[in-house]
């Protein structure tokens, strides 16, 4: 019986995280965690492959996602056609919606579905299209590659949020609000990602640049304490007080079966497509730049605190500081969630029902109750890993109980597993 092993490696502003599925007749199982932080002494590419080095990663054959400005994500409307064509017609397209030229970039579309007919036109279908810069994509993989490892698919981190629902629903149809349209929410060290989707169908993305920085320099500068004494107590408060990761969404069945595993967008760069950046890698130099860690955030959801705290004890007095210092900013975060959602119900006329979060800061302390408050909709702690089945070393097994809401994306990019 053929077992297969994938790892899902994401890389943050202050943490990596890696993920090994491994699958056997069609079932899943998660069988390796990793997560790292890294001293800015360290290259990534040395911190990557002390992380391998030190766990029990079965394969050097990984996924992982980039985001930010030279990435360029498109929802449009175009006519019906076949996959062969949108191959060719989604070129074309591309070069009207990007700021850059269609050739200094690695693209690739996805039919996502066929919309209902206007009278007097048309048929037309959804269309997604990705597109990030060449040297974009060749410096990450190089990094990869500097640290000994086989990079399989380069995906995006909205996209790899969605994957990892997706497989959710596959393992536990419990697991997804199946026929809903929901809002995943990533919230990490430096910046929030958004996929707004319903069961294997993304209709809308987006990430702004807030997160855990902002609410550990928030904590900083009204205490007055340096930036590694502020991140400390932002985690002792997070450790008294996080209860666990909290499950995904309701609902009855749906998902994604074994013969229709879902959408999967999207395909930036395939190993067959590094393989020829690794020979034209060897015919010119490329500086590597450096993608640092996410960050790995508050993970407390209630104001007070039985244990632990800053300065060893009054974890109560502690979690009242803390939220005292990022309110502004938890607002803040929950605003920019709530006008992405705001945006996509008015322009697509569909209302989203439920709310996930995960990352790093997620659970921040009073961020769930202000983000319900703000958007009006039920927001639900998620934790994808809930539902599978672990198979983990010892040490491992600890690191994902003390890191729940850091695997989501990590998990995504290893859902690649299915294809």
């Amino acid at each position: 019986m053929a077992t297969r092993n994938l790892v899902g490696l994401d890389i943050g502003s202050k943490f990596i995280k890696a993920v090994q599925l491994t699958m056997t007749a069609g079932q899943y199982k998660v069988t390796e965690f990793g997560i790292t932080e890294v001293n800015p002494q360290v290259s990534v590419p040395d911190a990557i492959s002390e992380l391998f080095s030190k766990k029990n990663f079965k394969v050097k054959r990984v996924v992982s996602a980039v985001s930010g400005r030279f990435v360029f994500v498109r929802y449009i409307s175009m006519p019906v056609m076949s996959d062969e064509e949108l191959v060719n017609a989604a070129k074309y397209e591309l070069g009207k919606y990007i700021p850059v030229e269609v050739d200094e970039v690695l693209h690739d579309s996805q039919k996502l579905e066929e919309l209902a007919p206007q009278e007097g036109q048309e048929p037309e279908m959804r269309v997604l299209l990705v597109a990030a810069k060449r040297t974009f994509i060749d410096e990450h993989v190089g990094i990869l590659e500097g640290a000994g490892l086989q990079p399989a698919i380069v995906d995006v981190d909205s996209f790899a949020l969605g994957n990892a629902y997706e497989l959710s629903g596959m393992i536990n149809p419990q697991a997804i609000a199946a026929g809903k349209l929901v809002a995943l929410v990533d919230i990490g060290a430096s910046k929030t990602n958004i996929n707004i989707m319903s069961d294997s169908i993304s209709y809308f993305t987006r990430e702004f640049y807030k997160g855990g920085d902002d609410l550990t320099d928030s904590i900083s500068k009204k205490l007055s304490l340096e930036v590694k004494d502020a991140e400390a107590l932002k985690r002792s408060v997070a450790g008294a007080a996080y209860s666990g990761g909290g499950g995904g969404g309701g609902g009855g069945g749906g998902g994604r079966s074994e013969t229709n595993p879902g959408n999967m967008p999207i395909v930036l760069v395939s190993s067959e497509d590094a393989d020829k950046m690794r020979t034209e890698r060897r015919e010119r130099s490329t500086t590597k730049v450096p993608i640092v860690m996410l960050d790995k955030g508050d993970q407390t959801k209630y104001r007070s605190a039985d244990s632990g705290g800053y300065g060893g004890g009054g974890g109560s007095a502690d979690a009242d500081r803390v939220m005292d210092c990022i309110s502004s900013v938890v607002e803040d975060i929950c605003h920019d969630i709530n006008i992405s959602i705001d945006y996509f119900e008015n322009q697509y006329d569909k209302k989203v029902e439920e709310v996930y979060i995960t990352g790093g800061a997620s659970s921040t302390i009073g961020l769930p109750e202000t983000l319900e408050r703000t958007v009006q909709k039920p927001v639900n702690r998620w934790n994808p890993l809930q539902f599978f089945e672990l198979e983990l070393p010892r040490d491992s097994q600890q690191e994902l109980q003390d890191n729940p809401t850091q695997a989501a994306i990590a998990l995504g990019l290893a859902a690649r597993i299915v294809e």
